[in-house]
Parts: structure tokens; C-alpha cells; sequence
């Protein structure tokens, strides 16, 4: 009965014996792990023994790093059992023992994603994209021996991605595709889920509020505009009909706000009653004054979101007129950074809203 290995590389380093896990606790020292996993990597998990050592002593001569190298693997078969890493003249190999079936997932998702652009098949680029557990390695992050190995992976993996048609999984790997990000907004769109489309511009547009006044894509800001709704006087006059009281009200706040006496203003009333339109009809009323807007919507979709509508409204608003954002006291636009990039939950205490809408004022 063959012994069974599994070594997963994607999103993180783990080894399961037997079904049995092992427990980080066991590797009590780094070298025989990164030993481990530069020879999961490999070819036939096996190198030669000069290759190991410029990985992992490239400051070395062959003579200082052997006792190293035999110390490493002297370790890891005290994790692994005495198969676990072997040299053998000028090779070092993991589990090289054929009584032994050993399972890698990089090794898995590379050759299931290969197959799958291969043939353009896109079920099995599909299963490919399933088998992606994250990027490879992500705790040696700086190693040179991995980065080669985790770029490529990760192309293949977009590429996969694109193949099954799985947007979502694109987005989320990389937020700065602008082409894909329209793409999954137009998708959601066409089902009716325009909301969704929306906080996904949000998350899209996120890394250029980084920087504040960088300009969005256009094609993108369009589909936004488009998303939100009738913003012209001839689309909102079409439901004025009906709404004198209404429209007599919010143009009496409009008088107060210019005067400095702004207040908030709530429209509420049953779905498909015209509210999105009365307040487009506004818009363009203090628009046409010379005003400059945000606009911002709420929705449940794509998670929790600490004061999303308002930070729509800011990021609208400082897209739309980025000029505002200069000679701002650093402090100010240090917290409207902080909460556009999304972490406005690092903030300590209970003042995070109170710093974030001073900011803004």
C-alpha cells in the first residue's frame, strides 16, 4: 500500500502525511522547509545539490554550504520520515521512494490549467480556476527563488480565468483590470443587479483613490453614469407632474444650504414611486446654481462597507472636481486617503466618523 503525501504551495505552506497534518510546531528551524518547498517546486521534485545551494546559500561556497544542505535535510526527514528529502550522490530529492504517491498542488493546478488552454476548454479551465488556493508561497513573498515561480502561476491563473468567463475571480485578483471590471459590471447590469455593478466600480476605482484626483476610466465612469440613472432636466421632468410640494420643499433647502444652513434630506416611499428621479431632478437644480456634487448609492452587495454611500459621494465628487483636493491641510486629506483606500477600520476609537466627516467639511 503506497504511502500518500499532499504538499500545498497555493496561499500558504502546509504538509499532510497520511492524512494526517503536519503541525507548523514540527519545523522548529527554516532551511529544512524552505528545503521542502524549493524541491516541491521542482522539476521531478529533484535538483542538483549546487542549484540548492545557490538558492538557498547563494553567499556560500560549495564547501561551507554542504554540511548545511545535510543538516537541512537531516531535519526534514525528522518532519517527513527517512524518505522525506534524500541525497544521493549530486542530486537532492523529496520523496523520491515510487512506493510513495506525493501530491502538489501548484503542480496539480499547473498541469489541469495547461491542459485547459491547450484545448480552449472551458470547463476544465473552470476546475483549473477552482484549484487555485491563492498566490504561491505568499509568507516568502521576498524570496527570489519563489517569485519566478509565483509570477507565472498567477498568469496562468488569469489567463484561466479568462477563459472560464469567471470576472469575479479576475477582480478580485486584480482590482486594476479595467477591462474585466467593465466587463463583470455589464454582466451584472444585464441581469438587473445594478446596485452590485455599482459597488463594483467603487472597488474597482479603489486603488486610483489611492491618490486622490486620479481620473477613472472612461469607459467604466460611463457605465457608472449610465447605472445610477437619468441625471438631464428632460428625464426628470417626466415625473415632476404631480410633485409641486415636493420640488417646493427641496428648493427651499436648497435656499437655506445657501445661505450656510445646509440639513440632510430624506425621500422615502414605496419602489417605482420616482424617488431616484426627484433626486436627479435636485441634482440638476443645484447643479445649474454652480454646484458641485458627489453622488453615492447603498447596497448589501460585495460585503460590509463602513459609510460606502458617502465615500461614493466623496470619490464622485473628487473625480468629477479634483482641483478641490489641492493646497487640502495634510491631516484632512491623510483621513479622506485613509477611508477611500478602504480602511477606515484601522482608525482606534470611536472618533472615526467624526474624523472622516470633518475631512470632508
Amino acid at each position: 500500500m503506497k504511502n500518500r503525501v499532499a504538499v500545498r504551495l497555493l496561499g500558504g505552506f502546509g504538509v499532510t502525511v497520511d492524512t494526517v497534518a503536519v503541525p507548523d510546531t514540527a519545523w522548529t528551524r527554516r532551511q529544512p522547509i524552505t528545503l521542502v518547498k524549493l524541491l516541491a517546486l521542482a522539476p521531478g521534485r529533484q535538483l542538483h545539490r549546487e542549484q540548492v545551494i545557490a538558492a538557498l546559500w547563494p553567499n556560500a561556497t560549495v564547501e561551507e554550504a554542504a554540511p548545511r544542505l545535510h543538516k537541512a535535510a537531516h531535519y526534514a526527514r525528522r518532519v517527513l520520515g527517512p524518505d522525506g528529502v534524500v541525497l544521493h550522490r549530486e542530486l537532492v530529492s523529496l520523496f523520491p521512494n515510487a512506493a510513495t504517491e506525493v501530491r502538489i498542488d501548484a503542480v496539480e493546478f499547473d498541469d489541469l490549467a495547461s491542459e485547459a488552454l491547450k484545448h480552449e476548454d472551458v470547463t476544465a479551465a473552470g476546475r483549473a480556476v477552482d484549484a487555485y488556493g491563492g498566490d504561491l508561497l505568499p509568507e516568502d513573498r521576498y524570496e527570489e527563488w519563489a517569485q519566478g515561480h509565483r509570477d507565472r502561476l498567477r498568469r496562468t491563473y488569469l489567463e484561466v480565468c479568462r477563459l472560464a468567463g469567471r470576472w469575479s475571480d479576475l477582480v478580485a485578483a486584480d482590482p486594476t483590470d479595467v477591462r474585466v471590471g467593465v466587463a463583470l459590471m455589464r454582466e451584472r447590469a444585464a441581469s438587473g443587479d445594478h446596485h452590485s455593478a455599482l459597488r463594483l466600480f467603487e472597488r474597482l476605482d479603489r486603488p486610483r483613490q489611492l491618490e486622490l484626483g486620479a481620473v477613472p476610466d472612461a469607459e467604466a465612469l460611463a457605465l457608472r453614469d449610465a447605472l445610477i440613472g437619468p441625471t438631464s432636466q428632460g428625464a426628470a421632468s417626466q415625473v415632476l407632474v404631480g410633485r409641486r410640494r415636493e420640488r417646493v420643499a427641496l428648493e427651499r433647502v436648497v435656499e437655506e444650504a445657501a445661505t450656510g444652513r445646509g440639513r440632510a434630506v430624506l425621500i422615502a416611499g414605496a419602489a417605482g414611486m420616482g424617488k431616484s428621479t426627484l433626486a436627479a431632478w435636485l441634482r440638476d437644480r443645484v447643479v445649474a446654481r454652480g454646484w458641485r456634487t458627489g453622488q453615492g448609492v447603498v447596497s448589501a452587495v460585495e460585503g460590509a462597507w463602513p459609510f460606502a454611500p458617502v465615500l461614493e459621494a466623496l470619490a464622485d465628487l473628487a473625480r468629477r472636481h479634483p482641483t478641490l483636493l489641492d493646497g487640502l491641510n495634510d491631516r484632512y486629506r491623510d483621513d479622506i486617503d485613509r477611508a477611500m483606500s478602504g480602511d477606515v477600520g484601522s482608525w482606534a476609537g470611536q472618533n472615526a466618523p467624526q474624523r472622516l466627516f470633518i475631512a470632508v467639511a
